[in-house]
């Protein structure tokens, strides 16, 4: 059985007044190193919407957005990893850029 998960963001300033809630410092210096040809708001956004596509695949019992942690995220292949320590997993997250939005979208075999 499959579990997909797909989400769906503006760009949001206001992402930043909430960081604590879904950013951690070492995903952030990861998120800069790894990515620097984005803006800062799109990396914001871009975390916030993975981490809500694996929210909405998983559904984690404390939900917490940090129950989902940033392994690392390719640009080139725009695609990023996210560990799930609950279940001893990963899961890719496909992304799409566009001026007004992103897209982002993952499956969990289960």
């Amino acid at each position: 059985m499959l579990r997909p998960g797909v989400d769906i963001e503006t760009y949001r300033p206001q992402l930043r007044a909430v960081a604590s809630r879904y950013l951690t410092e070492s995903e952030w210096g990861l998120l800069e190193h790894s990515a620097p040809s984005l803006s800062e708001l799109q990396l914001r956004t871009l975390l916030w919407s993975a981490k809500e596509t694996a929210f909405k695949i998983f559904g984690p019992p404390d939900a917490s957005l940090h129950s989902f942690t940033l392994e690392r995220i390719d640009p080139a292949s725009q695609e990023l990893r996210l560990g799930y320590a609950r279940e001893a997993t990963s899961l890719t997250v496909h992304y799409t850029l566009r001026p007004d939005y992103l897209f982002t979208f993952g499956w969990q075999e289960a």
